[in-house]
Order: C-alpha cells, then structure tokens, then sequence
C-alpha cells in the first residue's frame, strides 16, 4: 500500500492539498492506496479519491471540523497515532508540515520503507509575511533535517528545489512536479 499522511485539515482546502489527494486518486487506479486525513475531510473529498481507503482517524469526535485549536491538536494526535500501525511499501507526507511529515517520517522509518515529501513553498523563502510566516518557519529546520533522510522530494517549482538543494537535500531526491495532475501544455 501507498501511504499518504494528510493530516493538516481545518482551513480550507489549499493547492497543495488538491495536487495530493489528485494524486493519491491517480496511483489507486493500479495500486493499493490509503490516506490518514480526518474523516470528514475525508467524506467531503469522496469523489476525489476514488479507490483511496481511509486508514487512520482521530477519534470518536473526527466526523466534523474540530471547534478550538486544542480539539485540533488532539485529533492531529489521535490520528498520527493510529496511522503509525499501517503496513506501507510506500509512505508519502503531503507537505513539508509537521502534522504530515512527522508521522509520515515515522512510519517509514519503523517499517524501513521509502519517505516521499511534497514541498508547495518554505515559509523561510517569503520573509517578511507577518507574525504566521514567522511562526510556520519555527518549525522549517526540523522538517529540513528530517527531509534529508526522504527518498524522493517533490516541488512544484524550481525556485523551491534550488532552496532545498542549498540547504543540504541531496539534488538526486527533488524533482519538479506540477501543482495540479496534468503539466500546463506548451505554445507549438
């Protein structure tokens, strides 16, 4: 099974997030794919991930949007947990975040098996954006550490890949995606 950790779900749904679960619904067609992501994120997005089982869930209290930031937390928790017991061949964090990429991280590293990470931006590269660019980029140098140990990094845009190169992701693990399924289409 194909493993992807979605698990950062309380506003709504980015860019990012819908290059991922797009994705996840196009590897089902020929493989075996789960996604840990609250349930009802995960019921709003049926559609969207056709062939995607739901393995992980945070809890008796996951069927709605949580109401406060320690509701959020507590699901984040229930549902890292909970996706930690699935069997994966392939473990993918939806981004760099710490609620995708830790428990991502920690799967793949207990049952030995690939880490893939999607990079969208890194909230050091917009310097200057306010008070929540600041408190986003707190947590950027321990995804970087842990995403020197990934397999393959993905990046929507070069400017993003060179960043990581610069900061010590080996340039062999990040490749160029497009941030939607299909490449734009060239001028003839």
């Amino acid at each position: 099974m194909i493993l992807f950790f979605n698990n950062g779900w309380y506003l709504p749904m980015s860019g990012g997030d819908l290059h991922v679960l797009e994705m996840a619904r196009s590897w089902a067609r020929s493989r075996d794919v789960g996604i840990a992501m609250p349930r009802w994120a995960y019921r709003l997005n049926t559609k969207r991930l056709t062939g995607v089982r739901h393995v992980a869930t945070g809890g008796p209290f996951d069927g709605s949007p949580p109401g406060s930031l320690a509701s959020l937390f507590a699901r984040y928790a229930v549902r890292s947990v909970s996706g930690l017991g699935a069997d994966a061949e392939v473990v993918v964090a939806a981004s760099h975040y710490p609620y995708d990429l830790i428990p991502a991280f920690l799967v793949a590293r207990r049952r030995r098996r690939p880490l893939v990470v999607y990079v969208f931006h890194l909230a050091s590269m917009f310097r200057g954006a306010g008070r929540r660019g600041r408190l986003v980029g707190l947590w950027e140098a321990l995804a970087l550490r842990l995403m020197r140990r990934a397999s393959l990094v993905f990046v929507d845009n070069q400017e993003v890949g060179e960043e990581l190169a610069t900061r010590g992701l080996a340039r062999s693990a990040i490749h160029l995606t497009w941030n939607g399924v299909t490449p734009p289409q060239t001028a003839p």
